[in-house]
C-alpha cells in the first residue's frame, strides 16, 4: 500500500464534517493567560485567540520579521523572541540560534511596541524561553538568564535585584520560573554505577521562593533526571564531582514544575517532588511500558500542570498522572500534514501549535473531523488489553494462533492476515489492503484505539490488541509490534452491516453493528 493512498483516503475521511478549525497559520510558540492564548508564527506575528470560544481576537505585529521562537504574556505585556531558531521542537540535533541573531519585541497593554537586539543590548547567551515574574521578563538560556524590566523599558543584571548568592546560583544553572517560585538545576557528580539508566549526571535541584522582598529557600533534591552533555572533555574528582566551571549544554526538557510541586522523567520512571506542600517527599512510579523501548524516542519536552506531567516525543504525546498509575497518549495520525511545534497544557487538555494552526486536545468528548485536535487517543495500561466483547476476544485469540506465520501466508503487508481474522468472527472482508480499507464493513476511526482496530501505515496493516500493541508482519513473519514510530497512519474498525447499509452509509457507525457476540 503506498503513502498517497493514505493520504487520499485521510482527506476523503474528512471531507464533509462539522468543525470549524482555527485559521491556517504557521504557529511556532504558546503562552497563555487570562483567558486569552498567543501563538507565535514562522512570520514574526503573534495570534491572540480567546481560549474559551478559540476565535481570533487580534494579531500583534513588529517591524522585525522571522521565526517566533517563544512568547510570554502577563499583564504587563506581551513579548516574544524572533531570530533564527529551529521550528519544531527542539530535540538532541538542533543546531544552538545565535544570539546575535535575536531580537526581543515587547507590546505594552497600551500597544506601543519596543524592538531590542539582545547581544548589543548585553545578552550573552541564546534566548530558549520567556517568562514573567512581577515586571521583570526573564530570559532563559540553557543555563543562566538574563532580565528585562518592563518598568524602565531596560535590559538588567539579576545581580541588580537578586541576593548575591541567589544571582550566583542562577547564573549557572537551568532556570525555570513559576511566580513566586524559582527553580534552577545543575550537574553535581557523575553516578559511578554502570548498572544505572539514563543520564550518567547527578543535578541538584533547587527551589526559592520571593516572599514579599525576600528570598527563601524552599527545598531541593538531587536527581538524574535532567538531560546534559559537557561541551568539553570532564574532569572529575575520584568522587565524583563536576567542578563548577564545567560547560554543559542541554539535550532536552524532562523536568518541570508549577504550583503543586516539580515532576520530571528518570529514565523509565516518573519523579514526582510535591516540594511545596509541609513533609513532601518525593516518590517514583514507572512510566508506560514503552518508554524503556529500544526503538521508541527519548522524551523532548515535558510541562507540569495539577496532577499531569504532559511530555512530547517527536512521536506521541503522553499525559501521565503524577500519583496514579494512568496515562493515555495521543497520536497525531487524523491530520498527515501536521508537524508539531509547541505545546502548553492547562487543567482541561492542552494547546498546540503546528504548522497548520493552533489545536487543541480536550479531554472531554472528541469533536469531528479531527478527533482530539488532529490526534486519535490511545488509553494505557494493562486493562485496555482485556474486552468483554466475545467477537474481539475470539479476535484476539486468533492472533495468537497466528503468531510466527510467514508472510508468504499472512501477506506481505499482512492483507491476509486480516481477511482471514476477520471472517473467523463473520466478517467477509477483501484480502488486499485496498479492498479492507474500502469495505463497507469498515468505519473511520478519528477519536480512541480499540482492541480489533485495523491500523494502516505505510508499513504494513496492524491489528490492535491493547495497550499500545499491535500485531502484525514484522521482519517477514507475524509477530507483537507497536503503535509508536508510525508517523502517518489511518485507523478502520470492523463491524457487520445491517441489511440497508449501503457504501455511503457504511461510514456511518449508526448504520452498523459490532460483530455478533
Amino acid at each position: 500500500m503506498k503513502v498517497v493512498i493514505v493520504f487520499t483516503l485521510v482527506a476523503l475521511a474528512l471531507m464533509g464534517q462539522d468543525a470549524k478549525p482555527m485559521p491556517l497559520i504557521h504557529a511556532t510558540a504558546l503562552a497563555s493567560v487570562g483567558g486569552r492564548v498567543y501563538a507565535g508564527t514562522s512570520s514574526g506575528e503573534v495570534h491572540v485567540y480567546d481560549a474559551r470560544t478559540r476565535e481570533p481576537v487580534s494579531v500583534l505585529t513588529s517591524e522585525r520579521k522571522g521565526i517566533v521562537s517563544s512568547v510570554a504574556a502577563s499583564s504587563r505585556g506581551v513579548a516574544w523572541i524572533i531570530g533564527p531558531r529551529p521550528t519544531s521542537i527542539r530535540d538532541k540535533f538542533a543546531a544552538q540560534a545565535d544570539v546575535t541573531a535575536q531580537a526581543l519585541i515587547f507590546q505594552t497593554p497600551d500597544q506601543r511596541t519596543y524592538t531590542i537586539d539582545l547581544k548589543p543590548a548585553g545578552v550573552d547567551r541564546t534566548v530558549r524561553a520567556l517568562s514573567w515574574f512581577g515586571p521583570r521578563l526573564w530570559m532563559l538560556g540553557d543555563f543562566g538568564a538574563a532580565f528585562y524590566n518592563a518598568s524602565s523599558s531596560a535590559i538588567e543584571l539579576g545581580s541588580t535585584f537578586l541576593p548575591s548568592s541567589v544571582a550566583e546560583e542562577v547564573a549557572r544553572s537551568r532556570v525555570w520560573v513559576h511566580e513566586p517560585y524559582l527553580m534552577t538545576v545543575m550537574p553535581v557528580s557523575i553516578r559511578r554505577n554502570p548498572r544505572s539508566l539514563g543520564s550518567p549526571y547527578v543535578s541538584l535541584f533547587t527551589v526559592h521562593k520571593l516572599d514579599g522582598q525576600r528570598w527563601t529557600k524552599v527545598g531541593g533534591f538531587a536527581s538524574n533526571a535532567f538531560d546534559v552533555e559537557p561541551e568539553m572533555e570532564l574532569s572529575v574528582g575520584e568522587d565524583g564531582r563536576i567542578p563548577s566551571s564545567a560547560k554543559f549544554s542541554v539535550l532536552s526538557e524532562t523536568a518541570h514544575f508549577d504550583p503543586t510541586g516539580i515532576a520530571a522523567v528518570e529514565s523509565t520512571d516518573l519523579l514526582n517532588a510535591p516540594i511545596f506542600k509541609e513533609n513532601w517527599e518525593t516518590t517514583r512510579q514507572p512510566l508506560p511500558g514503552w518508554f524503556g523501548e529500544s526503538s521508541c524516542p527519548d522524551n523532548l519536552w515535558v510541562q507540569v500542570f495539577g496532577d499531569d506531567l504532559w511530555s512530547w516525543n517527536g512521536t506521541a504525546l503522553l499525559k501521565q498522572s503524577r500519583t496514579k498509575h494512568e496515562s493515555r497518549a495521543f497520536l497525531p495520525w487524523n491530520d498527515p500534514q501536521m508537524l508539531l511545534n509547541a505545546f502548553l497544557a492547562d487543567s482541561a487538555g492542552v494547546w498546540v501549535a503546528t504548522n497548520v494552526g493552533v489545536r487543541r486536545i480536550d479531554l472531554g468528548t472528541p469533536q469531528k473531523p479531527l478527533g482530539y485536535g488532529g490526534f486519535i487517543a490511545v488509553p494505557l495500561g494493562p486493562l485496555t488489553e482485556k474486552t468483554d466483547v466475545k467477537s474481539l476476544d475470539k479476535i484476539v485469540r486468533e492472533l495468537y494462533r497466528w503468531r510466527f506465520a510467514l508472510a508468504e501466508l499472512a501477506g506481505k503487508d499482512g492483507a491476509r492476515l486480516v481477511s482471514e481474522i476477520y471472517k473467523s468472527v463473520g466478517l467477509v472482508i477483501p484480502a488486499n489492503a485496498q479492498g479492507i480499507i474500502n469495505s463497507l464493513h469498515a468505519i473511520p476511526v478519528q477519536d480512541e484505539l480499540r482492541v480489533g482496530d485495523v491500523i494502516f501505515s505505510a508499513k504494513s496493516l496492524a491489528i490492535y490488541i491493547g495497550n499500545g500493541k499491535t500485531v502484525e508482519v514484522k521482519d517477514g513473519v507475524v509477530q507483537n509490534s507497536t503503535v509508536w514510530n508510525r508517523p502517518f497512519a489511518i485507523v478502520r474498525r470492523f463491524v457487520k452491516a445491517t441489511s440497508d447499509t449501503s457504501p455511503k452509509q457504511a461510514g456511518n457507525p449508526q448504520r452498523t453493528q459490532a460483530p455478533s457476540k
